[in-house]
C-alpha cells in the first residue's frame, strides 16, 4: 500500500472508515446498546464524521465510529482520511512537517504529536512481538534515549519527556525496544531479563542501573580502552 494508492482511494471520510473497517481498525459490526438492534455505518453529510447509527426507527441512536477504538480520545480531533495519510507517509519515513505541510495540509503541531503517537505505537508492538535476542557468542548493546520537545517550540525549558529502553544484537541486528517511565535498576533489569537471552554478552554505557546485570556488563569506556592495549574482551550474563 503506497500512498499513491492513497490520494487515488482514499478521497473523504467515507472511503476512510470504509478502509479502517476493512482492516478490523474500526468494528466491523456493532449493536446498538440500547435497543440491541443491529447498527449500520455511514454519514449523515458529505464527507461528515461517520457514525454508526441503529436501525431500528423508533430508537435511532447514533454513536461515533472511532469510540472504542484507536482514534478515540486525543486523536479525535484529526480527520480519518489524513490521519491514514501521515500514518502511510510515516510508514514510508516520509512523515516530515514540510511534506505533511505541503501534500496533507497538516500544521506543524499535529504532524509532531502524530509522529510522537506513532512512534508510542511501534515501541509497543516491538515490546509486545519480539521474542529474546542474543545467546552464546552473541553481543547485544543496551542502550537508552530521552526524547523530549521545548515547550511552545522555543527555549531551552523541556515539556513532555519520554525515555525509550532498547537493545541491538551486533551479530544478527535483532533489537527490542520499550517506552519507560525512568532509568532505573528497577524499571530495566526486568526488560533485560526478559528480552536477552542466558550466556550473551552485554555492552553498556556504564550508566548505575546497568551494575545490577553483574560480571555479563562491560561498559563502553572500559571495553574501548581495553581494544586500545590489544587484549580480547568477553564476559557472559549465565
Amino acid at each position: 500500500m503506497t500512498l499513491e494508492w492513497y490520494f487515488l482511494n482514499i478521497r473523504d471520510e467515507e472511503s476512510a472508515a470504509a478502509f479502517l473497517r476493512e482492516k478490523r481498525v474500526f468494528h466491523r459490526e456493532r449493536s446498538c446498546l440500547s435497543c440491541h438492534q443491529q447498527m449500520q455505518l455511514g454519514s449523515r453529510r458529505p464527507n461528515g464524521s461517520p457514525q454508526w447509527r441503529c436501525t431500528n426507527k423508533a430508537c435511532r441512536a447514533r454513536i461515533s465510529a472511532r469510540t472504542g477504538t484507536w482514534f478515540e480520545g486525543s486523536r479525535n480531533r484529526l480527520s480519518l482520511r489524513k490521519a491514514i495519510g501521515l500514518i502511510l507517509a510515516w510508514s514510508d519515513k516520509m512523515s516530515s512537517m514540510r511534506f505533511c505541510k505541503k501534500h496533507l495540509r497538516l500544521d506543524n503541531s499535529v504532524t509532531v504529536r502524530w509522529n510522537r503517537h506513532l512512534r508510542a505505537v511501534a515501541a509497543q508492538a516491538v515490546g509486545e512481538v519480539s521474542h529474546p535476542i542474543g545467546g552464546p557468542s552473541k553481543t547485544i548493546e543496551l542502550d537508552e534515549t530521552l526524547f523530549c520537545r521545548r515547550k511552545f517550540n522555543r527555549g531551552r525549558q523541556y515539556g513532555r519527556r519520554q525515555w525509550v529502553f532498547g537493545g541491538t544484537c551486533r551479530e544478527t541486528g535483532e533489537s527490542f525496544v520499550e517506552l519507560v517511565e525512568n532509568r532505573s535498576a528497577a524499571t530495566l533489569l526486568p526488560i533485560v531479563l526478559r528480552h536477552v537471552r542466558p550466556g550473551t554478552t552485554i555492552v553498556t554505557d556504564g550508566w548505575r542501573a546497568y551494575r545490577c546485570v553483574g560480571h555479563g556488563a562491560i561498559q563502553r569506556s572500559q571495553q574501548i580502552k581495553r581494544a586500545r592495549h590489544g587484549k580480547k574482551v568477553k564476559s557472559e550474563r549465565g
